[in-house]
């Protein structure tokens, strides 16, 4: 390649790299505004009716996860439900339920990523048997990674 070509796409690169910067700064600012409508839409505490549990915990760990890949580039987590049958309805107001079951899901993902880092990046399994060492560590954490929850019948 001669001199003036590899002028004309390093110019070239440079004007692209420029271009995917300005790209990702507005997808950014876009996902912004868009939480923020979402926020202000979800103002009102809505009404008190019966829901069931099972369907608001299903809806808010899929909206969590994909909000969650959405904001991290190659965000990746395992999900397994396993919910009680029983569980059944109760009379609450559903969107406050779902803002708070979004707002644990949340911080489970991001107290999980933390540990996949702070573990080197190995493959975390939070059921695995584990040494004493361990154990205590993560007993001492911010954030439980699994939990029961009884709810009144």
């Amino acid at each position: 390649m001669t001199a003036p070509h590899r002028s004309g796409c390093a110019l070239a690169q440079s004007g692209l790299k420029s271009n995917l910067e300005k790209v990702v700064q507005h997808g950014k600012r876009a996902d912004s505004i868009v939480k923020n409508m979402l926020l202000h839409s979800r103002e009102g505490s809505g009404e008190r009716r019966s829901a069931d549990i099972n369907a608001l915990v299903g809806e808010s760990l899929s909206l969590a996860y994909h909000g969650a890949r959405a904001e991290k580039a190659g965000f990746t987590i395992t999900l397994q439900h396993d919910l009680d049958p029983e569980a059944g309805a109760l009379d609450l107001y559903p969107q406050e339920m779902t803002r708070a079951l979004l707002n644990l899901i949340s911080n489970g993902f991001d107290a999980a990523t933390r540990r996949k880092v702070e573990a080197g990046d190995r493959r975390l399994n939070p059921c695995s048997p584990q040494s004493p060492e361990t154990s205590a560590r993560q007993s001492k954490s911010e954030f439980a990674t699994t939990a029961s929850v009884s709810l009144p019948k």
